[in-house]
């Protein structure tokens, strides 16, 4: 994402969006998503998304793989983050625990009913 802020980016806090949905473009997912990075931004964070675009409707296997990738590149891109923000998906468990275990704050989007969020 393109930098909005007046702050140098070594002043700026860096915050890493993973996101485990697909992204289809013109669909509200990808256009929430890109907003939302686009908003933090202009607020003075650098930001790093990590999430894939759409190909083929995945399959099972296809699927998980992509969960798989998605958890990978977070798990090796956290550290280098002050903040870990996560489009809620349970394949995140991982990542919120492992950025909890190296005292990196992480903050949740739930899209979605409330009584989501506690399932």
């Amino acid at each position: 994402m393109a930098a909005e802020s007046d702050a140098r980016p070594a002043d700026r806090p860096k915050l890493l969006y993973v996101c485990f949905e697909r992204l289809r473009p013109s669909t509200a997912a990808a256009t929430h998503v890109h907003e939302i990075c686009r908003g933090l931004e202009k607020r003075g964070f650098s930001v790093s998304l990590i999430a894939e675009e759409a190909g083929p409707a995945p399959g099972w296997t296809e699927r998980c793989c992509r969960y798989a990738r998605v958890l990978r590149r977070g798990l090796r891109l956290a550290a280098r983050n002050d903040i870990l923000f996560v489009r809620a998906h349970f394949a995140a468990l991982p990542l919120a625990l492992f950025a909890r275990l190296i005292g990196i704050a992480t903050a949740h989007e739930v899209n979605g009913l409330y009584e989501d969020a506690f399932i």
